[in-house]
């Protein structure tokens, strides 16, 4: 008896640290346009400075950019998802010659570019959580 509740006791730990960890992004339309998704609302959007250290961490996800090119293509968009009410920050470029048209970057926990608070990347206009 004792071992099951034990055992019950732990299961349920489990389950709520799985669940506290999860990424809402893949259950997200993070579709960038001015007013927002179905998914999620913006709160602001500003062009920012190039996020070099951001960007590099993550080089494997949504590739590498020329900081010259991309230097006046950077947004930083605010915006709160709708189904958690969880506020957000995306880093992600926005011009043709610094993606290829594809927008691309990092979302993160905050509103400062901190890689150690990104929580999923943006390929193609599209988000998706972070291993």
């Amino acid at each position: 008896m004792r071992k099951n509740i034990l055992l019950t006791a732990l299961l349920i730990f489990c389950a709520q640290s799985a669940f506290a960890k999860a990424c809402v992004f893949d259950k997200v339309d993070i579709e960038y346009n001015e007013d927002g998704t179905h998914d999620i609302d913006v709160i602001s959007k500003v062009r920012t400075a190039y996020p070099a250290i951001l960007f590099e961490a993550f080089i494997q996800h949504i590739g590498k950019f020329d900081p010259k090119i991309c230097e006046k293509a950077i947004y930083k968009k605010k915006f709160k998802v709708k189904i958690t009410g969880e506020m957000f920050t995306a880093f992600y470029t926005s011009e043709d010659e610094c993606d290829g048209g594809n927008a691309m970057g990092v979302i993160v926990v905050g509103d400062l570019p901190d890689k150690e608070k990104a929580i999923a990347y943006i390929d193609d206009s599209a988000a998706y959580c972070l291993p």
